[in-house]
């Protein structure tokens, strides 16, 4: 089943990536705040990868550290992943490094699936490329608990449940953002770019699974 499903994502992000379109339903703000790139931005890359566990085929998300007041992002539900760094060979290899250094998930494990439309994060001047993998074999986590607090899965049928999308009003950074679409993650709020990343997957897996 594993193997169908990936070679039929892989067909299915070969055929075109719904992009705008899956993005716009989950996006926090105007969508075109996630595409107007300044002329100083960093680029950054992220993996959202698949796993088995327990017969469930679930997306691996991580919570964020709280204690570091310089990162715009903490305390947040996210994909592993960061900055694109000089040694790097290619965004690819920066999302697959950034899950080692953050998860422990050794590169050769990573089976990947195709890459999915960026975002421009404005908040921390990221332009972020999300890429698509499947993990061979049973995971084995270690986290960097100075960046990670935990893992949490997510079950594609939990991620397919229409129900799981609800609705909440967010204070971030001082500022109030009614009608935030979010993702109900265990007792968490998946929401803004990585929701919008979700809500590609979402769109994707619904074409196949």
């Amino acid at each position: 089943m594993e193997k169908e499903l990936v070679k039929a994502l892989h067909d299915r992000i070969s055929a075109g990536l719904p992009g705008n379109k899956a993005h716009h339903v989950m996006a926090p703000r105007s969508i075109h705040s996630y595409q107007n790139l300044p002329s100083n931005y960093n680029k950054a890359a992220v993996l959202a990868l698949i796993f088995k566990e327990n017969n469930d085929l679930n997306l691996c998300y991580i919570k964020r550290t709280s204690h570091h007041p310089e990162d715009k992002h903490a305390g947040q539900i996210s994909f592993p992943g960061g900055k694109l760094e000089p040694h790097d060979e290619s965004l690819l290899s920066c999302a697959i490094r950034e899950t080692h250094e953050e998860i422990g998930i050794l590169p050769q494990s990573i089976q990947t699936i195709g890459s999915l439309s960026p975002l421009y994060i404005a908040a921390s001047n990221f332009h972020v490329s999300p890429f698509l993998a499947f993990l061979e074999g049973k995971p084995q986590f270690s986290l960097e608990k100075s960046e990670v607090e935990s893992i949490i899965p997510m079950k594609i049928e939990t991620l397919l449940n229409p129900h799981t999308k609800k609705q909440t009003s967010l204070k971030i950074r001082d500022v109030i953002l009614n009608n935030v679409p979010y993702y109900q993650l265990e007792n968490e709020i998946l929401w803004g770019a990585t929701a919008m990343i979700s809500a590609e997957i979402e769109a994707l897996l619904r074409d196949v699974y």
